[in-house]
């Protein structure tokens, strides 16, 4: 109890030193005092347009409804699932909401082989207030298990008590992490222990190309400030970012938003190269190794694994010979 004061005091003294909020970790039974991240905007995260602000709002509504839910006998708590394949965007959309809510994150892994049912009981309920709790990867507690593999302690019964049963946590907001929805128990998924399921897919042309402006979004105004100048470099950058979002194929799209950081990140200096080497790379058709889908479920918002279609194919090729011989002219 004790410590847990004192965790309590320091986070509310760095809170007021420091424009972030603080990534909690299990510590025993309790929580550590947290290691701090700068807020991260909702500009930095791409996602189908309204899905961060409908969720925000979802989440505020919550958040101010303690009476209207005591007056009607609903318990007072929130669970959002996030499903999709890895890189989509999952636990950056938790950590943004935190941000915007000016809440904690507390990331609990059920994975964790040190995991027991009191154990889980008690890091619930010591959960601290304006903290969401993140459980990632739900579907991975109960994996049949393979040798030299550990998994975590916990029954089912355990974490279907803490969601919503008599031992849940009146006034917590609950976010699970998921690749594989069709891997979980349909008992954890019934509504009432998960309110909303919130789909994340691949990235979209729209997606690559927002990205590449917030990337280069000082580029404009490097080393200039007069208005010919910058206004010149604005148009510049917006025929860079249509072209680099028209090398993401339409349809059958396996491109996740964190492959395309990833290119960004490496020539973030220079938006004509990072164009060029997306182009000569072809780095939108590397393939990646992807689990079939389980067809008696609700499917993801995510495409087929067959490769773009001929015609497809076909019109990105002459795409990238176009923008060649372009740089090639200049």
């Amino acid at each position: 109890m004790i410590r847990r004061i004192i965790n309590r005091l320091r986070s509310l003294i760095t809170v007021v030193e420091s424009d972030g909020y603080r990534v909690l970790r299990p510590c025993g039974d309790d929580w550590d005092s947290g290691s701090f991240q700068l807020r991260r905007s909702p500009a930095s995260i791409f996602l189908p347009s309204g899905m961060f602000a409908e969720t925000m709002r979802d989440l505020r509504t919550f958040l101010a409804s303690q009476q209207w839910y005591a007056e009607r006998g609903v318990p007072w708590r929130r669970c959002l699932l996030f499903e999709g394949q890895p890189g989509t965007g999952k636990t950056s959309m938790a950590m943004v909401l935190a941000s915007g809510l000016g809440f904690d994150l507390a990331i609990l892994l059920l994975t964790d082989p040190k995991l027991t049912d009191d154990r889980l009981y008690s890091l619930v309920q010591a959960v601290p207030d304006d903290t969401i709790l993140l459980l990632e990867d739900i579907d991975s507690a109960w994996k049949p298990k393979v040798e030299g593999d550990k998994r975590s302690q916990i029954t089912m019964p355990s974490l279907l008590n803490v969601m919503d049963g008599v031992n849940s946590r009146q006034g917590l907001i609950t976010i699970a992490t998921t690749n594989h929805p069709e891997a979980i128990d349909q008992a954890i998924l019934r509504p009432g222990r998960v309110d909303r399921r919130i789909k994340f897919g691949y990235a979209t042309r729209d997606m690559a190309r927002q990205m590449f402006l917030w990337f280069f979004r000082d580029y404009p105004m490097l080393g200039s400030n007069e208005i010919e100048v910058i206004e010149s470099r604005k148009a510049r950058l917006n025929t860079l970012a249509d072209q680099f979002s028209a090398l993401i194929p339409d349809d059958d799209c396996r491109i996740s938003p964190a492959r395309i950081q990833e290119h960004l990140l490496r020539y973030r200096d220079d938006p004509d190269l990072c164009l060029d080497q997306a182009v000569v790379s072809g780095f939108v058709f590397e393939s990646r190794p992807v689990e079939p889908a389980n067809t008696d479920t609700v499917p993801m918002a995510v495409a087929p694994q067959s490769m773009p279609p001929a015609a497809n194919s076909k019109s990105i090729d002459d795409l990238r010979a176009a923008i060649l011989h372009s740089r090639k002219l200049r």
